[in-house]
């Protein structure tokens, strides 16, 4: 469980230890109120979507209003998968593992530490990075190629928005205008254009 916002090569990495450890893992996007997405929750779906194709045994759920560990119980699931990275890692999961077995009594968490190489990967760190001269090579190296485009297709529509703005004003009717224009232009036969 997490917000994957995006999903990082350290996700994927659990993701696969989890598809080998488990006959079924269930991936869910869960949200957390302290944090404001940067991506919407179906743009995590179709980034995750991507990544887990070589796993027969893994699905994925959007749970946008409910306690994971009650999802866990609706889903019949004896386990929740945790990654670690530090110290501090640990003793926030701790807290947590202790909240979930209040709300589910029966759910186990393991956790697992990921290789060095990983380890200071996170969703926060790749968005920090996100905009700076050089930041896609180095991006390119936490995260797939399709969240790389992610961020370039956001960014685009940033400065997008930003030219409307300027022209039409930023009422509800301009605000209107625009998403009919943008929803129009990114209609799957258009693959001709983007908003790149």
């Amino acid at each position: 469980a997490g917000s994957f916002d995006p999903i990082t090569h350290g996700h994927n990495w659990m993701i696969k230890q989890g598809a080998l450890l488990f006959d079924e893992l269930i991936v869910v996007i869960a949200f957390n109120p302290d944090k404001k997405g940067y991506f919407t929750p179906e743009e995590r779906l179709a980034q995750i979507q991507d990544q887990i194709k070589a796993y027969n045994n893994v699905k994925i759920l959007l749970v946008p209003d409910r306690y994971v560990a009650d999802v866990a119980k609706e889903n019949n699931c004896q386990y929740l998968l945790r990654g670690i990275r530090n110290l501090q890692d640990f003793e926030y999961e701790k807290t947590v593992e202790r909240v979930n077995l209040k709300i589910n009594p029966s759910l186990q968490t393991i956790y697992l530490t990921p290789p060095v190489e990983l380890a200071e990967v996170s969703s926060s760190l790749v968005k920090s990075l996100v905009g700076f001269p050089g930041w896609q090579k180095l991006v390119s190296t936490m995260v797939s190629p399709g969240v790389v485009s992610g961020f370039l297709s956001k960014m685009h529509l940033g400065v997008l928005k930003s030219a409307w703005e300027n022209l039409a004003g930023n009422d509800a009717v301009s605000q209107k205008w625009f998403n009919k224009i943008i929803q129009h232009h990114s209609e799957a036969h258009r693959f001709y254009h983007n908003t790149g």
